[in-house]
């Protein structure tokens, strides 16, 4: 049986804890860069395998008349994104790479919040100066290791998969982060499209607009080259990222961190 007992009663028994809001910014890293680092963003390449090319005559353009459904995918990636009140993007990719089985790949990156602790570490002197909340956070991240590689990056992708399955195989692959998997991308790719969700589509969108007024009226709305110059402008190419890994925060130990 469930007892319920008024507010004043569990207070006469030494028993009633009172909550307060704390404010946000006493948690997050309110004074640090806005900028961040390419390992704060996690994903992955879904490959759209296409296993006719294990057969005797292999056709490598076969997919291509497809384009248009990958397309729609990544369309429907960015939505299901906002949906989630994320913050990510997506590029479709034609594959160039001759022992490629995948003809074509869609890169797909979302923030990863809990590689985002380590911003904490930039705005102090010593780890004494962690908050108690800082701190939880970070022993957090030491002993569950989350990378972004989770139900909420799968979600997003499995909302594009239904437009993808009826002519190839999509399957996620290299995950890692943004940094990785960019020149990856880039140094056998041919870029064919963007999409973002969140800050990143937010941004996008700003930048089309002004791309617009100032008379580039030919520029497509998933123009993949003005998507890498927007995560360009977020992201810090020298960013020190501190890997949490290498922490000491023993009570025992009052040491000073350094860089």
């Amino acid at each position: 049986m469930v007892h319920f007992y008024h507010a004043e009663c569990l207070e006469s028994w030494g028993l009633f804890i009172k909550l307060e809001i704390v404010d946000i910014n006493s948690l997050l890293e309110a004074n640090s860069s806005e900028k961040i680092s390419g390992q704060h963003i996690a994903g992955y390449q879904l490959c759209l395998y296409d296993h006719g090319l294990y057969g005797q005559n292999p056709d490598k353009e076969r997919l291509d008349k497809h384009v248009t459904q990958m397309k729609a995918a990544l369309s429907v990636m960015s939505v299901e994104g906002n949906r989630q009140n994320g913050h990510g993007f997506a590029f479709l990719w034609k594959d160039h790479w001759e022992l490629s089985l995948a003809p074509y790949s869609i890169s797909i990156f979302n923030m990863a919040p809990f590689q985002s602790i380590e911003r904490f570490l930039h705005d102090i002197d010593s780890l004494d100066d962690l908050t108690d909340m800082q701190a939880r956070f970070i022993k957090l991240v030491q002993e569950e290791d989350p990378t972004g590689h989770g139900d909420f990056l799968a979600k997003i992708t499995n909302s594009g998969k239904r437009f993808l399955s009826g002519f190839c195989s999509p399957t996620m692959e290299g995950f890692h982060t943004w940094d990785v998997l960019r020149d990856i991308m880039l140094n056998r790719a041919e870029l064919l499209a963007f999409d973002g969700w969140g800050l990143f589509g937010d941004i996008f969108n700003d930048r089309l607009v002004s791309e617009y007024a100032s008379g580039n009226l030919d520029l497509s709305i998933t123009d993949p080259e003005l998507g890498l110059e927007v995560i360009g402008e977020l992201i810090d190419p020298n960013y020190e990222f501190i890997n949490l890994s290498y922490l000491n925060l023993s009570e025992d130990e009052g040491d000073e961190y350094e860089w």
